[in-house]
């Protein structure tokens, strides 16, 4: 099974995207997660993707100032290049939230790109979380949940942060009572449209600056909803949650709980850009039965379609063999797999986009194996069908 770095990140991204939780609850997910034991066998679709994984943050890329999420997030993803100097919204209200725990916290849009099939958002942060040491009294600890053995928090931190979560781990080590609060602002991972559409997150990478501003880009589900889909603009509606998750270590047990409440919700409007979608064809055959291919492709993302005049790819033997479509562009390099399915006369599948529409890319259908699958020779015994622009 191949997966490149996208592949793995896409996966972790969207672990818990389905979730509108709280942390805490975002750290029960991610135990059960990583007591899981049973390997991944086939490529990540949507609902495989949705399992998986947590939100992780970028490095090595400089974050300038009056720089958005697109302009930053461009610097590693070449597909958002292009659209970047169109990814603002047409109006905006940030929300601005008070708390004792961490004084004013600051969300908003910072950015956005509807294409009438694809939505992203840029989100801006400042001052949203932080930890202190904490001791329960008798009433919060009986309120509280014990984890099991080796269930260890592991929330990022910077700053005064680290020195409280280091005096945690330290404190677990010798066996001796300890405990921290953790107090954050943060958006929902759904977004709300104007109609009250709701829209799912596909995936999702953050950024810290050095001064402490956070950005965040979501890429939405695609394609959209139908009932959003081709609008002149979209009202975008974003819940905001404070909560508190704390955390007590009474010198054998670690114990856990939280509350959270909603404080509000963050506001914008994006006019929807002038991207092209272009459509490729193809025709073919493989294991003799004629099969047309049928690409619709924009710079963000591609949905592809083959049809066979029979029953063409009939059930593999087991779960651990599936067919797919490896697409490859003008110069031969292979686009990102995002999803695909299965029936013996028709294959769909998701990719991502390039960043740049190609004049024509090839296809190749193979079978592939868990475990020992060789790619090169899968590829040579593969035979190739050309995709052009439609008129």
């Amino acid at each position: 099974m191949r997966f490149d770095e996208r592949d793995v990140k896409r996966a972790m991204d969207a672990r818990l995207a389905a979730l509108d939780a709280d942390p805490a609850r975002r750290e029960r997910v991610r135990r059960r997660i990583e007591e899981e034991e049973q390997p991944v066998k086939r490529k990540m679709t949507v609902s495989l993707a949705f399992a998986l994984a947590l939100a992780v943050a970028l490095a090595g890329a400089a974050l300038a100032a009056g720089m958005n999420a697109f302009e930053y997030f461009a610097q590693r993803d070449s597909r958002l290049a292009p659209i970047a100097q169109d990814a603002a919204p047409a109006t905006q209200t940030p929300l601005s939230v008070e708390s004792e725990a961490l004084g004013q916290s600051s969300i908003r849009f910072d950015s956005a790109y509807y294409d009438g099939q694809n939505l992203l958002v840029g989100i801006a942060m400042e001052n949203t979380t932080r930890m202190e040491a904490y001791t329960p009294t008798e009433e919060e600890l009986a309120a509280m949940d014990p984890l099991a053995e080796g269930q260890m928090p592991s929330p990022l931190a910077e700053g005064e942060d680290m020195a409280v979560i280091a005096a945690f781990s330290e404190a677990m080590e010798r066996g001796e009572p300890y405990g921290f609060a953790r107090y954050t602002v943060y958006p929902s991972d759904h977004i709300t449209a104007g109609d009250g559409t709701d829209i799912g997150p596909w995936a999702g990478w953050e950024a810290l600056s050095d001064d402490g501003l956070c950005l965040v880009l979501r890429e939405m589900e695609t394609p959209l909803p139908e009932a959003i889909q081709n609008q002149d603009q979209l009202e975008l509606r974003m819940a905001i949650w404070q909560s508190v998750s704390r955390y007590w270590f009474d010198g054998k047990t670690l114990y856990m709980g939280s509350e959270r409440s909603q404080a509000g919700e963050a506001v914008c409007t994006v006019t929807r850009s002038e991207a092209s979608f272009i459509t490729y064809a193809g025709k073919g055959e493989y294991n003799g039965v004629p099969v047309s291919l049928t690409l619709s492709l924009s710079a963000l993302h591609g949905d592809l379609t083959v049809n066979a005049a029979g029953d063409a790819f009939p059930a593999g033997p087991d779960r651990d063999t599936w067919y797919d479509v490896i697409l490859t562009d003008d110069n031969g390099a292979p686009l990102t797999e995002l999803e695909n399915a299965v029936d013996s006369d028709r294959i769909s599948a998701g990719y991502d986009g390039l960043g740049r529409l190609p004049e024509k890319l090839t296809a190749y259908i193979v079978i592939e194996t868990e475990g020992d699958w060789n790619w090169e020779e899968a590829m040579a015994a593969a035979r190739p069908i050309e995709l052009t622009k439609a008129e």
